[in-house]
């Protein structure tokens, strides 16, 4: 990744590691269109997932305290994106349309990371980060 990502949040320590979560108090757009426009797709596809990854359990924790389910947030942080979208959507959290997105925005990262980091469709990448940042958007007004 060629971003400094430290230059956009305050890191926040948990358990002896570095947590994405520090991401919450920084617009994600600057870095995303920095990504876009210099072609990083690899880092885009890649930072647009985290982003909504970091907001999805941010946003599962406060619904499960809300409803006063006790439950360990260190277990909802280890889900995978996918088990995250579908408690969001299974919540009431997201429309239909971002769960259809964010699964497919997903499947396409886990093939630029697994599969083809080198050979990423410039247009595909650009398409999929805007409807990350969309779908971002639309989870950042759940409340």
């Amino acid at each position: 990744m060629s971003v400094d990502l430290s230059q956009y949040a305050i890191a926040s320590q948990r358990a002896d590691k570095f947590h994405l979560d520090a991401l919450l108090t920084y617009p994600p757009l600057n870095p995303l269109m920095d990504a876009i426009n210099h072609g990083r797709w690899f880092e885009g596809v890649v930072l647009v997932t985290s982003f909504y990854e970091v907001e999805a359990v941010e946003k599962i924790n406060l619904y499960l305290k809300r409803i006063g389910k006790n439950i360990n947030s260190n277990k909802i942080e280890r889900m995978p994106l996918s088990a995250l979208i579908v408690l969001l959507y299974s919540y009431g959290l997201i429309s239909e349309k971002d769960y259809a997105q964010m699964n497919d925005l997903n499947g396409f990262r886990r093939d630029v990371v697994h599969k083809y980091a080198d050979k990423i469709d410039p247009h595909e990448a650009e398409k999929y980060i805007w409807i990350g940042i969309n779908c971002l958007d639309n989870l950042r007004k759940v409340t």
